[in-house]
Formats: structure tokens, C-alpha cells, sequence
């Protein structure tokens, strides 16, 4: 694995200096209606319309949020409420070639489909439908696992459900629709995997009509696994087969979700060629985050020697927290996005990327955020924010825009009261954060 690797004082030097660099639009999500949100999914369209789907962690149900093209205020800003059966339930973003949004809903006891076919940002233009329930909790989607091909064709993956100290079934299923999604009827479901969950999915159609993605291959102790697998698949035809599909393992992940707030994190995107790009938390020889670039540029993909890499950060530099993105613009510039230190931070590269052709940029500080002076228990004194799981996308009119999760946080300190309950250190809130700004 080549290395190149932003030191700290490269870090700290462009954080100082961009700390208060000028976004055209930064916004705290949702604003029409306050609500605590979770993991943001971004999409931009041809036009360069924002799409944003973001699930609800305290009560039951997503919001979808929409800014037309030339975003400039949230008074464009548009937003749809949908309810769910349970709070945090998992929400997948996919554009069709219109650039019409469509959304694959993992409640807890179900999965349901809604697409837009009208004004998007009215209720009355969505149709949603039940796909599937359970009578037990076995089942989830999780990362950028709807993609919908040229053809319109919508596909998604579906695995077992893992929590701690619980090993739930070890499958992975495939889903696909021809039209009509938010009708149950018109899905197509098989089990391609029976002993292995594709976890955190990031699904893309080719132009050829391949099923391409980057996925994490979770823990199976009845396998041998001690740890997750940074994995690659493919399927080119007759992708209802198992045996359709072939996949290739190519690094070891790095998951410190119980511990940390870091879970497993992969991103992949597709050049104009149709070749893929790999963007994740690699897990290094003694147990610490690494964030890894890996291309393929060959004709056979499921060789692991194909994939030549490289290592941006690592953690004797500077902490790594969740998420990680990319996306790569018609003109073949790649965008990388992950949380760094205190800050949101974008790599863009334009040319032979695994030799270290990467720009630093600072999407934001938590620093340069206003501390909430609003303290919900006794003696919490200080204010934090701490930003993750960020999205990027690059606009036609060559701005960045971001979305991602910022979380409020208190904390107690020396004017503490002693006759009063000591402060619960924890988050106070959690919401979305939209930022556009210039490259």
C-alpha cells in the first residue's frame, strides 16, 4: 500500500487558515420543521438540483429535502415528511435518469419503497408501497444500497442484522424492479449470499448495465472472521444467481462502533470509463483508522492486485472519525470527503490519484459553529459540537455541496453545583448540516 500521508501540521495549517472560509449556504437540517436526524444521503442532479433523505432518531419517520438548482437560501429549500413505524429506520437514495428521487425504507419490522412522480416537494407527488415484513427484527439495509441503472431498472441489497451481542442471520439478498416500484408485487427477491452479510453497501449500475459496488463483509465467526472485510463485487448478467455475482476482499475495515462511534465506512463511485473507485477506513496492522484511496483500472476488477492504493491519513496524524464519501464529476475530479480532527474535510484529485494528486479542502470546522448556551440538565456548563458522515457532490456550477450529521453535546466543568445532580455528559441534539461553497 503506497502511502502519502497529511501530516498534522498540513492539517492544522489549512484548518486555521479556512476555519472561517466563506460557504455561500450553510444551514442547520431540517428548517422547517426541528427534528433530530441521522445519517444524511445526498444526490445531486444533471441539473444540479440537491436531494437529501435523512431518517428521523428521535421520532418515527425520514424526512426527504430538496433545493433546486442555484441554491443560494433555505427559502428554496423544500422538505417532506414521511412517517415510519420506528424511530432511526434505514434510508437509501437513488436519482432515476429523469433525476427523479426514490427511497427503499428498512423499518424495523419492514421494507417499503417510495419514488417521486409529481412535485417533489409536496407529499401529494410521492407514491410509496409495503414491500416486505418480518415478524423479528433480522433484517436491515444499510449504506448507499439503492442504485438505478440507465435503463431506469431499480436494484438493492438486503442483509442480515447484527447487534451486540446478537449474530443474526449471515445472508444477503438482491432485490430488483423493472417499474412501478412502490408496488410490492413488481420486485424480484433472491438470497445471492448464504453465509456472509454485504454490509454498508455502495451500489452503482455501469453504463453496460453492471452491478458494481464496494461493500464491507461483516464478522462470521463460523467463517473464521475476526475482523470485517473491505470488499469489492460485481454482476454482470442473470443477477438473480448467486453464483452471478463475484466479489474480492482487498482490506482489512476498521470498526469501532460500540466503542467509538465509528462504524465500518465505504464509498464508491464510477469514472467516465465505467471503472471503479474505492474510498474507506482500513484497519492498520496495530488497530488504529486509516483512510485508504483505492482504483482499479484494469479490465478484471476481482483480481485484488488490480487495486492499487493509497493511505491519505492515518491516525498517528490526526483523529479519524465516521463516514467517508466519494464522488467523481463528469470531468473525472474526484471528490473525497470524510471528518478529520474537529472538521469536515474534502481531498479533490483530477489525475493518477494513487500517487498522492490530492487537495485539501475544509468543508467546516465544529470549532467555528456557535456553542449552544441552551443546557437541557443541572450543572452542564459547556457546549460542543462534534460533525460526521459526511456527503459531498460537485454542482454543474462547480460549487461543493455537502450534507452531514452535527451533534450537540454537553459537558460539565469547574462551576459546577455540588448540591445538584452531576451533568450526564451526552448529545443534547443531533441535526443535518447543509453547506454549499466555492472549490
Amino acid at each position: 500500500m503506497r502511502g502519502f500521508i497529511f501530516t498534522v501540521a498540513v492539517l492544522a495549517a489549512a484548518m486555521l487558515s479556512e476555519a472561517l472560509a466563506q460557504g455561500e449556504l450553510r444551514l442547520f437540517l431540517p428548517v422547517q420543521e426541528v427534528d433530530n436526524l441521522g445519517k444524511s444521503r445526498l444526490q445531486s442532479d444533471a441539473a444540479g438540483g440537491i436531494h437529501i433523505v435523512a431518517p428521523s432518531i428521535v421520532g418515527n419517520g425520514f424526512t426527504y429535502m430538496y433545493c433546486p438548482p442555484g441554491c443560494s437560501g433555505e427559502e428554496q429549500l423544500s422538505e417532506v415528511r414521511f412517517d415510519t413505524d420506528s424511530n432511526g429506520a434505514e434510508v437509501a437514495l437513488a436519482l432515476d435518469p429523469s433525476g427523479k428521487p426514490h427511497i427503499v425504507i428498512g423499518d424495523y419490522l419492514s421494507l417499503s419503497y417510495a419514488r417521486c412522480t409529481g412535485d417533489c416537494g409536496s407529499a401529494a407527488g410521492w407514491e410509496r408501497g409495503l414491500l416486505t415484513s418480518w415478524d423479528q427484527p433480522d433484517w436491515q439495509i444499510s449504506g448507499d444500497s439503492l442504485a438505478i441503472g440507465p435503463d431506469g431498472q431499480s436494484h438493492f441489497l438486503l442483509h442480515g442484522r447484527s447487534e451486540l451481542f446478537s449474530d443474526g442471520p449471515h445472508n444477503t439478498w438482491y432485490y430488483s424492479c423493472a417499474a412501478d416500484c412502490q408496488l410490492g408485487g413488481n420486485w424480484r427477491a433472491t438470497v445471492i449470499e448464504d453465509e456472509q452479510n454485504y454490509t454498508h453497501t455502495s451500489l452503482h449500475v455501469r453504463g453496460d448495465g453492471t452491478l458494481v459496488g464496494g461493500f464491507v463483509a461483516a464478522v462470521n465467526y463460523d467463517l473464521g472472521m475476526e475482523y470485517p472485510i473491505i470488499a469489492y463485487f460485481e454482476c454482470a448478467a442473470d443477477c438473480h444467481a448467486g453464483d452471478s455475482w463475484g466479489a474480492v476482499g482487498l482490506y482489512t475495515a476498521y470498526d469501532a462502533f460500540w466503542t467509538e462511534d465509528v462504524p465500518p465506512a465505504v464509498s464508491l463511485a464510477l469514472d467516465s470509463a465505467g471503472q471503479p473507485h474505492l474510498t474507506f477506513l482500513g484497519r492498520s496492522g496495530s488497530g488504529e483508522p486509516e483512510l485508504i484511496y483505492m482504483a482499479c483500472a484494469a479490465a478484471d476488477c476481482l483480481d485484488g492486485d488490480n487495486w492499487p492504493g493509497l493511505i491519505i491519513v492515518d491516525s498517528s496524524d490526526a483523529s479519524i472519525g465516521a463516514g467517508v464519501h466519494l464522488s467523481i464529476g463528469a470531468d473525472d475530479r474526484a471528490l473525497l470527503s470524510s471528518t478529520v480532527g474537529q472538521g469536515v474535510v474534502t481531498w479533490t484529485c483530477s489525475s493518477d490519484c494513487v500517487s498522492g494528486n490530492w487537495e485539501l479542502g475544509i468543508i467546516e470546522n465544529a470549532e467555528d459553529l456557535d456553542a449552544d448556551a441552551i443546557f437541557l440538565y443541572t450543572n452542564c456548563v459547556i457546549g460542543a459540537w462534534f460533525l460526521k458522515d459526511p456527503q459531498s457532490a460537485q454542482l454543474p456550477d462547480g460549487r461543493i455541496v455537502s450534507a452531514y450529521t452535527a451533534e450537540d453535546y454537553s459537558f460539565g466543568g469547574a462551576a459546577s453545583d455540588p448540591n445538584r445532580p452531576s451533568c450526564p455528559i451526552g448529545m443534547d441534539m443531533s441535526l443535518g448540516r447543509l453547506v454549499l461553497r466555492s472549490p
